[in-house]
């Protein structure tokens, strides 16, 4: 069976099929699922690194990187972190920013990336080396 793929619109992320069922019974589990950015019901992405972060926790988790119920307890200390830093310590809240962090957090954690890569790729993508087109 060759797996199909769809385009997302809002990103043009091209996202396989047969992942579908995976992405909706995750985000059925997440914790805070009404936090996450929707549009007419769907999960809605302001920025295509948001669907890229979103798209690798999930890609991880089926690859067996990780059991979902980690990824979640990083996500939440994520979030308690940004809810408890000082309000002039806060950049504006995004979901996807904490869903970054503690995708990292449980990444490096579990030696599956390189500090030092991450930091590296970090900075070639915020200074358009890797991504022109996408910021």
């Amino acid at each position: 069976m060759t797996a199909t793929t769809d385009t997302d619109t809002d990103t043009g992320v091209a996202v396989a099929d047969d992942c579908r069922p995976d992405v909706e019974r995750i985000v059925a589990a997440l914790p805070g699922q009404d936090l996450l950015p929707r549009k007419e019901g769907e999960l809605a992405f302001s920025a295509p690194w948001e669907i890229r972060v979103f798209a690798l926790a999930v890609a991880a988790h089926r690859d067996g990187r990780f059991a979902w119920p980690e990824f979640q307890g990083r996500l939440v200390e994520a979030i308690a972190r940004w809810e408890s830093a000082a309000p002039a310590e806060r950049a504006s809240w995004s979901y996807y920013r904490e869903w970054l962090s503690g995708l990292e957090a449980l990444l490096l954690e579990r030696e599956l990336v390189d500090a030092g890569e991450l930091d590296a790729r970090t900075d070639e993508y915020l200074h358009g080396v890797r991504d022109p087109k996408h910021h």
